[in-house]
């Protein structure tokens, strides 16, 4: 794709999910002050989770990444500090049954505001808007002024994200953030030189999602000269050849550390897409630590459209998960969550069924787990880890 600049995604042909401003010198503006920000974390602490990633692929960490499926930028340090503990709770259920297994936290926070859609467009009663992408781009409201993206509302997020960042800090100096590097104008804008190569300062481990994996696309082209590690969503009709180009493109060197796989499959496709996959990186010798993400893949529609995840779908997902990775002698290195210390009732199971999952039903976009439920689930994945 030529030298590598933090712009040099936007001369790729392939440019999927990104947003298109109207207003070019608003935009302008924007990126040139953010620009000016300080970086949300360090080229010390992207270095010292690449570590924890190594130590991961070895057996002797355990990767916990957790928190809401798309932020708000209603900034509320309450919400924040219980979703905090609840990601320390199931690091402590896991610790106690894996004295010597290192913990290592991630918080899907600092920058988890944009969302890919499959449908640029959204229509209701024959209106046709475009669909709401999250708050860094544009407003859940349906009209035309609040789904218009706005340049100004990464500015916004980003003073949340100092706010958040703050109360991390505060809570545990060892919590890592990670969020999908979606929103490329915003992520190009916190990019920072250091000893000669670059490092994406808006996060310590962005992610690439299933809508934008293509190896030829903007977002592999972006983070291919970042010195983060990267973590890549998997699933199982991702081809096995645009997989192993994806990650040799992100990860040319197929350096340690550096690319973190998580598997979405769902509860009953989760071991023929693990043996596929497998059998590709055994194959070219690709350097890669493996995590489950047992939430995206299990979403259901109920009772007329209401989006939720079983907890049993949840739950098998992740066992099969470690079980196919201990046959086939991988280490099964860590789990992706969305979920919230709030006693939210959006995904079913243990203390949530159909007639009580609309009493506290708030997420923004998609079902997450509640503390009870999580702490549920990490009790299982101690029993097995």
């Amino acid at each position: 794709m030529g030298k590598w600049h933090k712009k040099s995604w936007q001369k790729v042909k392939i440019i999927e999910q990104i947003p298109q401003y109207s207003d070019h010198d608003a935009l302008k503006v924007v990126q040139e002050t953010l620009e000016q920000k300080k970086g949300l974390t360090t080229v010390k602490c992207i270095e010292n989770l690449k570590l924890d990633i190594i130590a991961a692929s070895k057996g002797q960490a355990f990767l916990i990444t957790g928190g809401n499926c798309a932020e708000e930028l209603d900034f509320n340090k309450t919400n924040i500090t219980k979703t905090l503990n609840c990601i320390n709770k199931i690091g402590k259920i896991i610790s106690h049954a894996k004295p010597k297994l290192k913990i290592v936290q991630l918080g899907r926070m600092c920058g988890q505001f944009a969302k890919p859609r499959s449908s640029s467009t959204e229509t209701i009663n024959g209106v046709t808007l475009p669909s709401f992408k999250g708050e860094i781009i544009n407003k859940s409201g349906f009209t035309k002024e609040e789904r218009e993206p706005k340049p100004q509302l990464m500015l916004e997020a980003y003073d949340v994200c100092v706010q958040t960042k703050k109360v991390i800090d505060k809570y545990h100096s060892k919590f890592y953030i990670a969020h999908e590097a979606l929103l490329l104008q915003y992520e190009e804008a916190l990019v920072r030189k250091c000893n000669g190569g670059y490092y994406l300062a808006s996060t310590d481990l962005p992610w690439v999602g299933a809508r934008t994996v293509n190896p030829s696309g903007a977002h592999a082209e972006f983070l291919s000269g970042i010195i983060n590690p990267v973590g890549i969503k998997i699933w199982d009709e991702f081809s096995t050849k645009d997989f192993v180009k994806l990650v040799k493109t992100i990860n040319p060197k197929n350096v340690a550390g550096k690319i973190v796989l998580i598997i979405r499959a769902g509860a009953h496709k989760v071991n023929d897409t693990m043996l596929k996959f497998i059998k590709a990186v055994k194959d070219n010798k690709l350097q890669v630590v493996w995590t489950i993400d047992p939430m995206h893949a299990n979403v259901k529609k109920i009772d007329g459209g209401i989006k939720t995840r079983f907890y049993e779908d949840i739950l098998k997902e992740t066992i099969d998960f470690i079980n196919v990775c201990y046959k086939n002698q991988i280490v099964p290195a860590g789990i992706h969550l969305e979920l919230t210390g709030l006693s939210v009732t959006e995904c079913i199971g243990l203390n949530v069924n159909k007639n009580n999952i609309n009493s506290k039903y708030t997420t923004l976009c998609d079902p997450r787990l509640n503390g009870l439920q999580a702490v549920a689930l990490a009790k299982e994945i101690a029993k097995v880890i």
